[in-house]
């Protein structure tokens, strides 16, 4: 990851230093199941600015699914995990992503496979 700014067809994402260790952390206590995590911060000039990590209250993790809350209306990148280094999000991903799009226009889906690979969904 290049000075914590992931480069997104006209968008980026720019996480502050605090943030992306936040969520390397999480995502290292959870190297083999799935998480979900709602990242929080602000939009200007195209660029997603992320300063929170919150991790919603989780009912069940797996290394291939996880059930949580939902993130809020306030999250800019509803981000959940895929072990074993597997990028793409599923059918249900997708499904679950237009349906929170609906309330959220800005909001972006994002898969991390991987320490420093993401894959983003808008």
């Amino acid at each position: 990851l290049d000075d914590l700014t992931l480069n997104f067809k006209d968008k980026k994402i720019a996480f502050s230093q605090e943030a992306y260790e936040e969520l390397n952390k999480i995502y290292n206590e959870n190297l083999e199941l799935e998480f979900k995590a709602c990242l929080k911060g602000y939009i200007r000039k195209n660029i997603y600015n992320i300063n929170k990590i919150l991790v919603p209250k989780t009912y069940s993790q797996s290394y291939n699914q996880v059930i949580a809350e939902k993130c809020d209306k306030d999250t800019l990148l509803d981000l959940h995990s895929h072990p074993f280094r597997r990028c793409l999000a599923s059918f249900h991903d997708i499904k679950n992503y237009i349906n929170i799009k609906k309330e959220n226009e800005n909001i972006l889906l994002a898969v991390m496979c991987k320490k420093d690979r993401f894959y983003i969904y808008n």
